[in-house]
């Protein structure tokens, strides 16, 4: 669905990498919040393709949610960085531990060509692989954020596992 809206909203404010207001407003703190700046950003470049039932402002971020009740957020500080609920969103939100357990990490980063970026450039939403060493320990226990430790690419395992929680899974799905 946000890959639709990226693709979408390329056709009426061209491509992603010159959405400069997005990248840019989206990433700026003014007054110490960032989130109205990543909605107005999010409000103009991707929402009008994307069907939202209702957006509920919490703490540092505003939670969409979808049709089928689950829901994502943009992280407090970079509207690159994606936060998906598969159910109970608010719930799951209140956990100190929840990456890879009930909340999901993606990226929308379509530029920056550089080595860290690599599973990034000139896509659209992907699963969180930045700086990824390309290996399958490095998804599951090796790096800065691998599944086991910081959550970051347990996504990365379930979309390599057909989006299926594989047995060898290194956290526990909890909502």
């Amino acid at each position: 669905m946000f890959n639709q809206a990226i693709r979408l909203s390329t056709v009426e404010n061209g491509k992603p990498e010159g959405w400069n207001e997005y990248w840019i407003t989206g990433n700026t703190v003014i007054g110490g919040d960032y989130s109205n700046n990543i909605e107005t950003c999010f409000g103009k470049y991707l929402e009008p393709y994307m069907k939202i039932m209702h957006k509920k402002k919490l703490k540092d971020k505003i939670l969409y949610v979808l049709p089928d009740g689950s829901a994502f957020a943009f992280s407090k500080s970079f509207i690159r960085d994606v936060f998906f609920y598969p159910k109970d969103a608010e719930k799951c939100m209140a956990r100190t531990n929840r990456k890879g357990i009930c909340e999901f990490s993606f990226i929308f980063y379509p530029m920056g060509p550089e080595p860290k970026w690599k599973y990034h450039y000139g896509k659209g939403l992907e699963v969180y692989l930045h700086y990824w060493d390309g290996s399958k320990q490095g998804l599951y226990s090796k790096g800065l954020y691998n599944c086991k430790t910081s959550g970051e690419y347990c996504t990365a395992i379930i979309k390599n596992n057909g989006w299926k929680i594989p047995n060898d899974y290194p956290r526990k799905i909890q909502y």
